[in-house]
């Protein structure tokens, strides 16, 4: 890492700052296309987004018939090679793109229930993209015993990133960050 990050200064210099763009079709409140294009920027968040469309509406932008995202400058090689040599779906080993949100992870929250039934399972950012499968059960506070909670994610036959969560709930929260396997789809 100290050696990518040297060589990231030295190559790039430490002036250099990631773009985020936005480039429309068309004229007026309601354009034919809006594309988000992304530059790369590891750092970019969900309330920089906010932000981007705040400036978009400022310019007078309201509508877009299609809203397209351009993922960038990178390849669709979002993993290192050697990468799948360690078993984890750690947030901390999240896949790469040129237009990435939040780390490219998701936040899994379980909140135990009522004993016997299945805990609640929300996860941040909400989106049409993640199926939620709960196969969970909550225990009585200070129980022990049944199956240790388990949170995986994956891409499904649909192409959308399944959580699925297993086990039993024990706590009255477990939060855990899951990495998102494919930023660029």
């Amino acid at each position: 890492k100290l050696f990518s990050a040297a060589l990231a200064l030295d190559v790039l210099g430490p002036d250099r700052r990631f773009e985020t763009a936005v480039q429309v079709t068309g004229e007026g409140p309601a354009v034919s296309d809006l594309m988000i294009r992304g530059g790369g920027d590891p750092a970019l968040k969900s309330r920089d987004l906010a932000g981007l469309a705040r400036c978009v509406a400022e310019a007078g932008i309201l509508s877009a018939s299609r809203i397209l995202l351009d993922t960038g400058p990178f390849n669709h090689e979002d993993l290192p090679p050697a990468f799948g040599s360690r078993s984890t779906q750690a947030g901390y080993r999240a896949g790469i793109a040129g237009l990435q949100v939040d780390g490219n992870v998701v936040v899994v929250s379980v909140t135990r229930g009522p004993p016997g039934k299945p805990a609640r399972v929300d996860v941040s950012p909400a989106s049409d993209y993640v199926r939620v499968v709960n196969r969970t059960r909550s225990a009585a506070p200070g129980r022990r015993g049944g199956t240790p909670l388990s949170v995986k994610t994956a891409v499904d036959g649909s192409g959308r990133l399944e959580v699925r969560v297993t086990g039993m709930a024990r706590r009255a929260k477990t939060t855990v960050v899951r990495r998102v396997d494919n930023p660029a789809w």
